[in-house]
């Protein structure tokens, strides 16, 4: 059974009355090939920066002609932690080049833990506190005194500006350092430069946090909305930005309104939205969840992207370095310079998306009580629900984010929600060839009525659309009053399933 449901319907004002530039025909040369990454969050220990180092051979391999680091180089922001990031940069891109000898530039800004992560926590705290006599040394005096110009001086080679250009074969490139949870200059900052800034051809502008009002929601931390304003004037404009590690498999990462704006992801760790029953964090105010964190809580992804400029579109590469080097992680995502084509936008994704698709012999598993686990270590009694994840949709865009369980009983005339519950598939942020196939969800035996009959129905969830989710039921299971210690299985039923079938 297919179903749509239409969520939060609103209106996206994106008012461009002819591109900024026309092109004749496809032009497939790469112009600029820019790695594209963030949250590095470099620690102290040996070793901290190999992911970093991997995630360079492979963007050197790639051909690159500059990197973003968009903030959250290092994790205390201390003087030691930026100079391992200098050293694995200039490791692999010797005196600013790369193998062949190509000029390769960095683009690097601060985020809040580098430009405050030493105060995080205070003294004791398990993170922010060492056993090193040296480090703790130095992380005492930075705490006694910071100068985040000479520090950045001192370690990059180039003066701190609060707000840059750059500019990299012919592409301008615009950079707003992280100084406080306001957009310190930066309007001002626009009033004196906005003439320089290009509009027959892209420019890249990036900031650690997340511009309000354009990509996840405002679940996640966003600025104060001064960049967003100022960035409307120009639609030929790509945003990045980073800070909540959130996984690139999440397609709400990308966002087209008046301009593009794109979530970086996190080489570090990634992070998925809370509420779910294998998600990263315990949700607040909620019953204990009955399972532990997916893969680490996502904490195995490291990801960051590849992005090529050709002279009528933008492609950004999604890849992955925990388990494998740079292997992409979803479907490219390909931005048309022709302004008046905006495939991101929410109204045009919304249209677009199709329902997922499960195989025709899908089946949902129900296993009744067994002892186990919940996520504080307290052993419960269970059921456990399990399924395959959803295939392949017909457009090919992307993978579901997560399911749901609901578990449904018969009253009377109608099935009554009793409750419900979101999961994640095991590797959800990882590349799909190694995604786990079976996803599963746990119920503790408080939460289910057990004198009532139990119908236990999943559907795959979309993270594609704002506009719209699109689902499709698996099928469902039952759970009856005689079933204290068997499985039961169901395949799919076209057109649904009714408790009456479900006995039999």
């Amino acid at each position: 059974m297919r179903t749509c449901l239409s969520i939060g319907l609103c209106a996206l004002a994106c008012a461009i009355a002819r591109p900024l530039w026309a092109v004749s025909r496809p032009v497939d040369s790469v112009r600029l090939r820019v790695a594209v990454m963030s949250d590095v969050h470099l620690h102290s220990e040996p070793g901290t920066d190999g992911t970093l180092r991997k995630a360079l051979a492979w963007f050197d391999a790639a051909g690159i002609d500059a990197a973003i680091v968009a903030g959250d180089i290092t994790d205390w922001g201390i003087r030691s932690q930026h100079e391992t990031f200098k050293r694995a940069w200039d490791s692999v891109f010797v005196r600013g080049r790369g193998r062949d000898g190509r000029s390769v530039t960095l683009l690097a800004i601060n985020g809040n833990h580098d430009n405050g992560g030493f105060r995080y926590g205070g003294p004791g705290n398990y993170r922010y506190s060492s056993n090193d006599p040296k480090l703790q040394a130095e992380l005492d005096g930075q705490r006694a005194h910071y100068d985040r110009a000479k520090q950045w001086k001192e370690v990059y080679g180039e003066a701190y500006e609060s707000h840059f250009i750059r500019t990299v074969k012919g592409y301008m490139f615009v950079g707003s350092q992280f100084e406080s949870d306001k957009s310190e200059g930066l309007r001002e900052w626009f009033a004196r430069h906005r003439r320089a800034l290009p509009r027959d051809k892209p420019f890249f502008y990036f900031q650690h946090v997340h511009l309000r009002g354009t990509v996840l929601g405002d679940w996640v931390a966003q600025d104060d909305g001064v960049a967003t304003e100022l960035l409307s004037d120009f639609p030929n404009c790509i945003a990045f930005s980073g800070d909540s590690h959130t996984t690139l498999t999440n397609e709400r990462n990308i966002w087209q309104g008046a301009f593009t704006s794109v979530g970086t992801g996190s080489l570090l760790y990634v992070w998925a939205p809370d509420g779910r029953e294998n998600g990263w964090q315990t949700a607040h105010g909620t019953p204990v969840q009955q399972m532990p964190p997916m893969g680490g809580g996502g904490g195995d992804g490291r990801q960051a992207m590849l992005m090529l400029v050709y002279d009528d579109r933008i492609v950004l590469e999604r890849r992955e370095f925990a388990f494998t080097d740079g292997e992409r992680i979803g479907p490219d995502w390909v931005i048309p310079l022709d302004v008046r084509k905006r495939p991101y936008a929410w109204k045009t994704v919304s249209a677009s998306s199709r329902p997922y698709d499960f195989a025709s012999d899908a089946t949902v598993t129900v296993h009744p009580f067994r002892t186990g686990k919940d996520r504080l270590g307290n052993s419960r009694e269970q059921v456990y629900v399990e399924f395959p994840i959803a295939q392949d949709r017909s457009d090919g865009r992307v993978r579901p984010f997560d399911y749901e369980v609901t578990v449904q009983t018969r009253e009377s005339d109608f099935s009554r929600v009793l409750t419900q519950k979101r999961v994640y598939s095991c590797r959800s942020w990882a590349p799909e060839r190694i995604e786990h196939k079976i996803v599963g969800c746990t119920f503790a035996r408080e939460e289910l009525p057990l004198e009532r009959e139990m119908r236990f129905v999943v559907r795959a969830c979309d993270s594609c659309p704002r506009l719209r989710q699109l689902e499709q039921q698996v099928g469902s299971a039952l759970l009856g009053l005689d079933d204290v210690a068997s499985s039961r299985r169901l395949t799919r039923a076209g057109g649904g399933c009714d408790f009456n079938s479900l006995k039999n």
